[in-house]
C-alpha cells in the first residue's frame, strides 16, 4: 500500500524532472500563493502544491502534576496537488492525493487509495467548460470549500453522513 502511494509519487515528480530537464524554453520556478510552477511557452504548466493539517492533544489530570500527561500527534491531511494545462491553456487537469491515512480511510474495510480527485476540463468557450473524471460533487457550501481555508479544522458530525464528498463522471460548468 505504501509502496504503491510512494511509486506513485515518485513517478510524477521524476516525469515532470525529465520534462523540465528534457525541453527547452522550460521553466521552473516557486511563486507564492501558487507552489512550484514548470511552464513551458503555452503548451504545458504543471503546479505542485502541498498541504499538511495536524493535530496535537495533550491531556493530563486536574492538579500540578504533569507526569501523567499524555501527548497524541496525528496528521489529518496531508496532500499533493498537481494541476496545470496540456497542450493548450484550455484543457486543464487536475490531481489530488491524499497521503495521510485519514485521507484514504484506512480501516473502515475498503481498498485504501491516495487518488481523490483526477479531473480533465475542456474549456469551450470563455465562461463554459466540460469535465471529465473523478472529484468533489457541487453541493453545499461545506462541500465545496477547502478544509485549507476553513478558520477550524473541524466541520459539524452530520457533514460527513449526509453529503455526497467525491464521484465519478462528467461535468458542464458555466460561470
Amino acid at each position: 500500500m505504501r509502496t504503491s502511494l510512494l511509486f506513485c509519487l515518485g513517478l510524477a515528480l521524476l516525469l515532470s524532472a525529465s520534462e523540465a530537464s528534457a525541453q527547452q524554453g522550460t521553466t521552473v520556478a516557486l511563486v507564492p500563493d501558487k507552489g512550484l510552477v514548470i511552464q513551458r511557452d503555452s503548451t504545458f504548466e504543471l503546479l505542485f502544491r502541498f498541504r499538511m493539517q495536524n493535530r496535537v492533544a495533550v491531556t493530563h489530570a486536574v492538579g500540578d502534576d504533569l507526569e501523567d500527561a499524555s501527548t497524541a500527534f496525528l496528521v489529518r491531511r496531508f496532500r499533493l496537488k498537481l494541476e496545470g494545462f496540456a497542450l493548450t491553456p484550455r484543457l486543464k487537469y487536475k490531481v489530488q492525493l491524499g497521503l495521510s491515512e485519514n485521507d484514504q480511510n484506512v480501516g473502515d474495510g475498503s481498498t485504501p487509495s491516495p487518488l481523490l480527485d483526477a479531473l480533465v476540463f475542456y474549456a469551450v468557450a470563455p465562461h463554459t467548460s466540460i469535465g471529465f473524471g473523478q472529484g468533489k460533487l457541487p453541493g453545499g457550501r461545506e462541500a465545496l470549500v477547502s478544509s485549507g481555508e476553513l478558520d477550524l479544522p473541524e466541520r459539524p458530525l452530520a457533514n460527513g453522513s449526509f453529503t455526497a464528498d467525491r464521484d465519478f463522471g462528467f461535468s458542464l460548468t458555466t460561470f
